[in-house]
């Protein structure tokens, strides 16, 4: 469990204990004439294992970057390896000090600019690694 802003707990997995979330990004939408507001694009990430042992590399993959680097960034600022994907926008290749940018989309199979996840991790060389968060 991972404690929740107000008190609330929010349930990862039953047989983990989580001591530290983190809310990361996401930006308010406001509607005109509705009363209700919203957050899109916002995260909660329980830290404990980067921020326990910060010797130990982590990996991230994301997909689905769009133009909000915000995640991706509080990620490599914690010393994170970032695979970032995104077939729909434009950025140089490397970003920050651990994060590689590719034009490429998750796929059910390789198609253009789709690739499965398989296929990701393998021209990566991940096959055998543990991928500690998957944005998608």
């Amino acid at each position: 469990e991972c404690g929740h802003p107000g008190g609330t707990q929010l349930v990862i997995y039953s047989y983990l204990q989580y001591r530290v979330m983190k809310h990361i990004g996401g930006h308010w939408f406001v509607h005109p004439g509705v009363p209700a507001q919203q957050v899109d694009g916002d995260y909660y990430v329980c830290m404990d294992d980067i921020l326990v042992d910060m010797d130990k590399p982590c990996l991230f993959y994301s997909f689905g970057v769009a133009n909000d680097w915000t995640f991706e960034d509080i990620m490599d600022s914690a010393g994170c390896e970032i695979h970032a994907h995104d077939p729909t926008v434009d950025f140089p290749a490397e970003r920050g000090g651990n994060t590689h940018f590719y034009k490429l989309g998750l796929g059910a199979k390789t198609g253009q600019n789709m690739e499965t996840l398989g296929n990701i991790f393998e021209k990566n060389g991940h096959n055998d690694t543990t991928i500690d968060y998957l944005n998608t």
